[in-house]
């Protein structure tokens, strides 16, 4: 069989493949987004099998590598944002960063997770238009059962967001930000209390 490579078929060809390739990008990115989560998951079930020192020292990793760290920190700082300058937002991200590895890797040390079976995942949008992944997911745990949990990714997946049975953390965060803005008693005092975790 001879094949005709005119160039009318060739264009024809390559603007069909085009059209192939922009109309399967959500289907392209959500597996994308999915195989970030499950490298997410392995490092963090590899971290807290560790003592608490080099736990924590592998979440604050974890978090620069898989993590909006600028979202999570001013997402979690709320109102109190507007009293600080850009040095001080920047030193709070560093040290929100150690609070979060401290507290979170304790807790996912305390709940033994084992694994995640990832049920779903879709583009949404949130109120200005910006597109984000949100994973469901559950998490394995040894010798006890598995628990629901949603995940937030930007599109460029790095999470931002999760909620595990139904617990949001950046809601959580916020209230406990809050609380440590209120009971210190300048910004020095807020970083300390964060580092200290």
């Amino acid at each position: 069989m001879k094949l005709n490579f005119s160039r009318r078929n060739f264009l024809a060809f390559g603007a069909a493949t085009a059209a192939l390739a922009a109309a399967s990008p959500a289907l392209a990115s959500t597996a994308e987004a999915e195989r970030h989560l499950q490298n997410l998951f392995a490092a963090m079930t590899q971290a807290v099998t560790k003592p608490a020192g080099e736990r924590t020292s592998r979440f604050e990793r974890i978090l620069t590598q898989f993590g909006d760290m600028r979202s999570l920190a001013h997402n979690a700082l709320g109102r109190e944002i507007r009293s600080l300058n850009p040095s001080q937002i920047q030193q709070f991200t560093t040290a929100f960063k150690t609070y979060m590895a401290k507290k979170y890797g304790r807790a996912l040390a305390k709940q033994r997770i084992n694994g995640l079976t990832i049920e779903s995942s879709a583009i949404k949008h949130d109120r200005r238009g910006t597109p984000y992944f949100l994973i469901k997911a559950k998490v394995h745990r040894s010798g006890k059962g598995s628990v629901n949990a949603e995940f937030k990714l930007t599109n460029t997946y790095k999470f931002f967001n999760m909620a595990i049975e139904g617990i949001n953390m950046l809601l959580s965060e916020r209230r406990a930000i809050a609380d440590i803005f209120d009971q210190q008693p300048h910004f020095n005092a807020v970083l300390e209390a964060l580092r200290k975790g």
